[in-house]
């Protein structure tokens, strides 16, 4: 059954007082399938997520980022703490820490592979651009790569020769 609480993506989060948010908005534009985080701690993956068929689809929120048609997402200890409710340091997110807020995003995933559906003027790909990014995992204000599509910025993004479509 698909879930019904959604994250709203058009107001990205700020952490309290004199914690800005981060420098974009994104508004949701259609929508896509997605695995959602719905239950945190659960001993069993599949207890703590729920398929849903009807999740937003994100926009560009700037001309710096792609949409990507996620081809394979991968798995690692940012995903186990985020499903844990285990927060992440501001420290881990760098020259990103504008991205930063305490709330784990519903659409775990911090790696992908995929191919570019929408390129922003500056980002430097184009639609149909064979790619790999880190989107990071929890404390990011926007979704991760455990759905049909997920967003990048341009400098956590990389080409992939077009061998790698036949991967």
């Amino acid at each position: 059954m698909p879930s019904t609480e959604h994250v709203d993506m058009r107001t990205p989060a700020s952490d309290g007082p004199g914690k800005k948010p981060p420098s974009w908005a994104n508004t949701p534009c259609g929508t896509m399938c997605a695995s959602v985080l719905s239950k945190f701690g659960q001993p069993d993956p599949s207890d703590c997520f729920t398929y849903d068929t009807q999740y937003p689809k994100p926009s560009l929120p700037s001309k710096d980022w792609v949409l990507v048609r996620v081809r394979a997402a991968g798995l690692n200890r940012a995903e186990l703490r985020a499903r844990n409710q285990e927060h992440m340091s501001p420290l881990e997110f760098g020259m990103f820490i504008d991205e930063y807020h305490t709330n784990h995003p519903k659409i775990l995933g911090e790696e992908f592979v995929g191919e570019v559906e929408e390129a922003g003027s500056d980002s430097g790909f184009k639609v149909g651009d064979v790619v790999c990014g880190f989107a990071y995992g929890g404390g990011k204000p926007y979704d991760g790569a455990y759905a049909e599509y997920t967003i990048c910025h341009k400098q956590r993004t990389l080409k992939l020769p077009d061998t790698a479509r036949e991967i």
